[in-house]
């Protein structure tokens, strides 16, 4: 799906965790990082990855910012894709518009607290556990 929006002319960063990662595997984080570098490289995008450990402990949450029909979105969360999370965690993700028109915000200044509470208000609770 990375590979796919870049395609579709979308500026991807990417950021993975290099506390837990094992960079001599084949499925580690550098690895992918690699991969994802060589893809870009060869086909002209714009796609930028890193291996990092910018909180001294690990990277576990996920973060997500879109821009979709002019409108942006953010999700951030603890879900993982593998089926022992869903067993036995209860992986979530909060996803937001940040700058519908109902809001009325200026799509050329950044997101300001007051919007975010109000986005938030206007938002549906979901319960998964």
């Amino acid at each position: 799906m990375i590979i796919d929006a870049a395609r579709r002319r979308a500026k991807v960063q990417l950021l993975l965790d290099g506390f837990f990662d094992e960079p001599e595997a084949n499925r580690s984080n550098q690895a992918t990082v690699e991969y994802l570098t060589a893809i870009a490289t060869a086909e002209g995008l714009d796609i930028v990855g890193a291996v990092g450990n910018p909180t001294g402990g690990g990277i576990h949450a996920k973060w997500l910012l879109a821009r979709v029909d002019g409108v942006t979105w953010s999700a951030v969360g603890s879900l993982n894709r593998g089926e022992i999370s869903y067993k036995v965690n209860c992986p979530a993700i909060l996803v937001i518009a940040l700058d519908t028109p109902k809001l009325g915000r200026d799509r050329s200044q950044p997101v300001a607290p007051r919007q975010f509470i109000e986005s938030l208000a206007q938002s549906t609770q979901v319960r998964c556990c």
